[in-house]
């Protein structure tokens, strides 16, 4: 098309010509990154759940909500047993790894701490055969649907935490610095 010296449509056949083999050059390319984000996305979530929240000091609180199936008579009023003493709190203080807390109706145990710091703890579902829960699920026949928890999260140091939030920065900036490394070792040019 640079070295086209005709009419103008002479060059119109040229320029679809080249539209064509663009979309064609494009579609050839857009399934295999649309694939290659699957293993991306699993990995983000993997180190979501590891690395995101983190582990509370031993007597800090952690506030939780329960979302439970409604009954007649009202939801029934949950509490964390102490297994060892037998207290009941309605808080959660964050226990010592040899002590166990039970959250519990009086009838039924449902969850015991202490556990990974994960959000959300709820029933299996089929999209956990692909991406776990490393705190576990409830069981299906709880009558929980599910818990949340606001546990502390990791931040970056405090004078960048104006611009830079969780670790997801250090990551990203990890994986560029180690593709650039790469297309230099391997003398790939664009």
């Amino acid at each position: 098309m640079i070295d086209h010296d005709g009419d103008f449509a002479d060059l119109l056949p040229l320029a679809w010509q080249n539209i064509k083999l663009s979309l064609k050059r494009m579609g050839i390319t857009l399934w295999p990154a649309l694939t290659s984000i699957i293993p991306v996305m699993f990995i983000l979530v993997f180190l979501s759940n590891r690395y995101d929240l983190q582990a509370p000091a031993q007597g800090m609180l952690v506030p939780y909500t329960v979302t439970a199936e409604t009954e007649q008579g009202g939801e029934p009023d949950w509490y964390w047993l102490n297994q060892d003493n037998m207290q009941k709190h309605k808080q959660l203080h964050w226990p010592e790894k040899t002590t166990t807390l039970t959250l519990t109706n009086g009838d039924t145990e449902v969850f015991s701490a202490p556990f990974k710091p994960v959000g959300i703890i709820h029933k299996k579902h089929w999209w956990n055969l692909l991406i776990g829960n490393p705190a576990g699920y409830l069981s299906e026949d709880s009558p929980i649907k599910q818990i949340t928890f606001e546990f502390p999260q990791k931040t970056v140091p405090d004078w960048m935490q104006n611009y830079l939030g969780g670790w997801l920065w250090f990551y990203l900036l990890v994986t560029v610095l180690f593709s650039v490394v790469l297309m230099i070792r391997l003398k790939i040019k664009f």
